[in-house]
């Protein structure tokens, strides 16, 4: 993910079909196991969206809303707590 972010980054007047990427990328915000791939995902829909047209990708805000919901709730936490996003207890506090 962060691969096709650095490319689209560097080459992203020669992506012509960014809305054809929106479901997949929806899709993958259903991820609920792997922490990296999730937020690697919400990295490469924040930098398209960043350098696009933003319209093109509202059928992702809804669960990207809850992605970010899930990282700050207790329950994901407490999940989650082998892995090493947090500071000083903190998940997340680059969000």
């Amino acid at each position: 993910m962060l691969c096709l972010l650095r490319i689209f980054r560097k080459f992203n007047e020669n992506f012509k079909n960014l809305g054809a990427w929106a479901q997949p990328i929806n899709k993958l915000l259903d991820e609920d196991k792997r922490l990296g791939l999730l937020m690697s995902t919400v990295a490469l829909l924040y930098g398209i969206v960043k350098l696009s047209d933003p319209t093109k990708f509202q059928v992702c805000v809804g669960k990207t809303i809850d992605v970010l919901r899930k990282i700050h709730s207790y329950k994901w936490r407490r999940n989650h707590r082998h892995e090493s996003y947090f500071y000083k207890e903190v998940p997340h506090p680059w969000i």
